[in-house]
């Protein structure tokens, strides 16, 4: 199964997956997909950043002159990767000018798109977007570090830029294997890999939230001239998450509707100034809205499964709480806080008062956090 905080789907459940495919050109495109990212993900992690970091005691130029020859051999890849994409990217843009749910026309040409072929343009189409704006940002940035008198800026950016690459073509993955049928395992790893991933999206994209909706506050109570530094937190935020495993797991529409804000922001970042106030504040109340829907995670079955069980643990433990002391409240306290940790998302005010009760000096807010799980249990059918 996944490993939590890599992103990245096992390559055996998706060659499963694969196997799997009873349509010959869905299986094709799949595989295709599937080989060329991998093939990238091998140049990318065959950069030897530390060769550079060695030599970074001398000029730029002299240190990227460590690393040219692979970073070369690796772009080249990733630039035919993306040619690769093209028909599939193209097919897409061809079908959505302006609709969500227009249908695909398919590389031939022939039928329109539907099912497993539907959902691998759509991710191509996604992260074609993040890795070509990746590789433009970085160049552009790479003209500028080499001009500089010291060197570790310039390995920063590289590190950074393999890190983004890395965790886009691992989306990649995830969204072909999200395209694919399931198929039955015997060791559950299917299972396992789809609560993963559903627990480790909902998590980032909820920190994602919270984060932006505390900048909406900030604009709401700061006048224009000072919006800058807001601003670019908000795109620092939505920039780690595009580059983060939480976006990797999102479903190509959503990444779709993301990408959209993400541009936007970036977009008005660029060329803010006071007089841009008003599509500023619009731009980043839309992503708070934007990412408030997406709440809707929370009613995948594998988490609604996932959370009854734990909210059943949580009511447990604070009941037993209520009616012992000393080593045993203790004990039931700390069983019920790490039940509580892992429905994080599930409810607001639950969020609330885990943060309250785990900041130094808090008391456990055992009545209330008992009584607010047993009404969330009850909402989401656990009586």
């Amino acid at each position: 199964m996944a490993v939590v905080g890599t992103g990245r789907v096992d390559p055996e459940l998706l060659a499963t997956r694969l196997a799997a495919v009873s349509d010959a050109a869905a299986k094709s495109w799949a595989t295709q997909v599937t080989d060329r990212a991998l093939r990238c993900l091998v140049l990318v992690n065959g950069v030897d950043v530390a060769r550079m970091e060695r030599a970074a005691e001398r000029t730029p130029a002299a240190c990227w002159v460590q690393v040219e020859g692979a970073v070369a051999a690796m772009w080249l890849e990733l630039e035919e990767f993306l040619q690769a994409l093209g028909p599939l990217v193209a097919a897409y843009e061809a079908a959505h000018p302006d609709a969500d749910d227009a249908p695909s026309t398919p590389p031939d040409g022939g039928a329109p798109l539907a099912g497993i072929m539907a959902r691998l343009a759509e991710t191509a189409w996604a992260m074609s977007f993040v890795l070509s704006g990746e590789l433009q940002a970085y160049r552009q940035r790479l003209a500028r570090v080499l001009k500089l008198q010291e060197a570790w800026e310039l390995v920063e950016a590289l590190q950074d830029h393999l890190g983004h690459l890395r965790q886009a073509l691992e989306a990649v993955l995830n969204g072909v294997y999200g395209a694919l049928p399931a198929v039955a395992v015997a060791d559950g790893s299917e299972q396992s890999l789809e609560l993963v991933a559903s627990r480790e999206l909902r998590a980032r994209l909820f920190e994602l939230r919270d984060g932006v909706l505390e900048v909406e506050r900030q604009l709401a109570s700061a006048p224009p001239a000072m919006w800058r530094g807001p601003l670019a937190r908000a795109h620092a935020l939505v920039e780690g998450f595009v580059f983060g495993p939480g976006f990797g797991w999102m479903r190509a529409t959503d990444k779709r509707a993301f990408l959209r804000q993400r541009r936007t922001l970036g977009e008005i970042l660029s060329l803010y100034t006071p007089l841009r106030a008003e599509p500023a504040r619009q731009a980043v109340a839309n992503l708070a809205r934007f990412l408030e829907a997406m709440e809707v995670l929370n009613q995948r079955e594998c988490l609604l499964v996932h959370d009854r069980d734990r909210l059943r643990e949580v009511v447990a433990a604070m009941g037993d709480a209520r009616s012992s002391a000393g080593p045993q409240r203790r004990e039931a306290i700390a069983r019920g806080l790490a039940a509580l940790a892992e429905v994080q998302g599930r409810d607001r005010e639950l969020d609330n008062l885990l943060a309250r009760t785990m900041a130094p000096g808090s008391p456990v807010a055992v009545e209330e956090i008992g009584e607010r799980a047993q009404l969330v249990l009850a909402g989401i059918g656990g009586g």
